[in-house]
């Protein structure tokens, strides 16, 4: 495919070196905007009374760029051309937030500051390296695009697949590739190969079909050295957030037991109340003047409280505003449901006011800031019959106001589809991945 001036694009696994020049362009622009503020204020203005040589500022320095490296790592903030955007943004973000951070606490230990003196730098400091990320993906997501083309890639996926499922496997940002060709798992192994010989196509996109024809292709990508992209099954999930061990010369995969680590109990339950907390105080006038606006209307009750499933199938009862007529009886997720709003009731719908109560049952500890969507017992029931008894898996941890699932999935996303993402969000927990759930959930583009 022609490129930039009209020369062939190279393929996307050739873009190792760029990714890693681009990712060496902002750790040095942010280290050096760290130089600047050290040399310039904290040692500049002699707030660190302690006589630094050359070397000992450079290591400082040095260190500085250490912690850029580990945290942008940690957060995955330079995966350009592999993450969408907005994944590599908030990155970057919470890198620099972190390095930053850290970075402030060890010079208050250094010049045995008290924390609270000599913040202002740091803050301004942390400001700017925002925005040297901001702008590093906006501007590296540009060039990236413009010099490597996306792969072409094959299909292979059932004749029972919905066009649902289909569109799911679709890579909306279209720089990793692009679908060319389908060919259903009916047709065969040596079609498939036949295609995949003609050498157009450098990238295999494998949906969910037999397990014998998935090892088949997936051993034919590796032997030739073509990317696959592969739809886990719920065996694949879970196994792949097991511990590798060997056992004498045998490799084994560990799957825990499904029990959270009291430290991971700890952090959640924690981040949970704080959050919620704060939250609640700085919306509170908000649910007040909802709660008399919805009694102004009609007379009728401030919340509804629906039966909904969490943790071990425990039942716990939703907190919503009600936005519904009051002679209204059923399901809040039913069709007629929407029909039904009150005056003021689709303005609080549409703005999510609506779910802020369900923050007194995350206080209560009923359900979690990030988790499975709550579901009742019926379409529990319903969901279990569709996808079979490992529907009941995504119970293993507390409901959620929102979480991986509904972040990732669409309203045309399929049960056995939305069920595979809760568990993904389920076996790969970190405090981590709930930041960056909860970070998206309140970008103004949820979607």
């Amino acid at each position: 495919m022609a490129g930039w001036n009209g020369y062939e694009k190279p393929r996307r696994r050739d873009d190792r070196s760029f990714a890693f020049l681009a990712f060496l362009t902002v750790v040095l622009l942010e280290t050096a905007a760290f130089g600047y503020t050290w040399y310039t204020v904290y040692f500049g203005q002699s707030y660190v009374r302690i006589h630094f040589w050359r070397r000992g500022n450079w290591a400082l320095i040095a260190l500085y760029a250490v912690y850029v490296l580990l945290f942008a790592k940690a957060f995955r903030a330079y995966r350009i051309g592999y993450r969408r955007q907005w994944e590599v943004i908030v990155g970057q973000i919470l890198a620099a937030i972190t390095t930053n951070t850290v970075e402030y606490l060890q010079l208050t230990l250094i010049a045995r500051w008290n924390y609270r003196l000599h913040w202002k730098p740091i803050f301004w400091l942390s400001l700017v390296d925002i925005c040297i990320g901001v702008l590093w993906s906006v501007v590296v997501r540009t060039i990236y695009t413009r010099i490597f083309s996306p792969d072409n890639a094959l299909l292979i996926c059932q004749e029972s697949d919905t066009e649902e499922e289909l569109a799911a496997l679709a890579d909306r940002t279209g720089s990793r590739y692009q679908i060319t060709q389908t060919l259903f798992e009916s047709q065969g192994f040596e079609r498939i190969r036949q295609s995949l010989d003609t050498g157009y196509y450098t990238a295999v996109i494998v949906s969910d079909i037999p397990e014998e024809l998935r090892n088949k292709v997936v051993k034919y990508c590796f032997e030739q050295d073509l990317i696959c992209y592969a739809a886990p099954s719920i065996t694949d999930i879970m196994l792949g957030a097991s511990e590798k061990i060997v056992y004498f010369d045998t490799q084994l995969q560990y799957l825990k037991d499904g029990v959270e680590l009291a430290e991971e109990s700890f952090l959640k339950r924690a981040g949970d109340l704080v959050i919620s907390s704060l939250i609640l105080i700085f919306a509170s006038p908000l649910m007040l003047l909802t709660a008399l606006l919805i009694k102004l209307n009609d007379g009728g009750p401030v919340f509804v409280h629906y039966p909904m499933l969490t943790k071990n199938g425990e039942v716990f009862h939703l907190t919503r505003f009600r936005i519904r007529n009051n002679d209204y009886e059923g399901s809040w997720r039913s069709e007629d449901y929407v029909k039904r709003f009150t005056r003021i009731g689709k303005f609080i719908n549409r703005t999510h006011i609506a779910g802020l109560p369900q923050l007194f049952n995350v206080l209560k500890g009923e359900i979690s800031l990030v988790g499975p969507r709550p579901y009742t017992a019926e379409l529990t029931r319903k969901c279990t019959e569709e996808c079979g008894p490992e529907f009941l898996f995504r119970l293993r941890v507390k409901a959620g106001i929102t979480g991986y699932a509904q972040l990732h999935g669409k309203k045309r996303t399929g049960v056995m589809n939305r069920l595979k993402l809760d568990l993904m969000y389920i076996e790969n927990f970190s405090v981590r991945n709930d930041c960056l759930i909860l970070i998206r959930s309140l970008a103004p583009h949820g979607k």
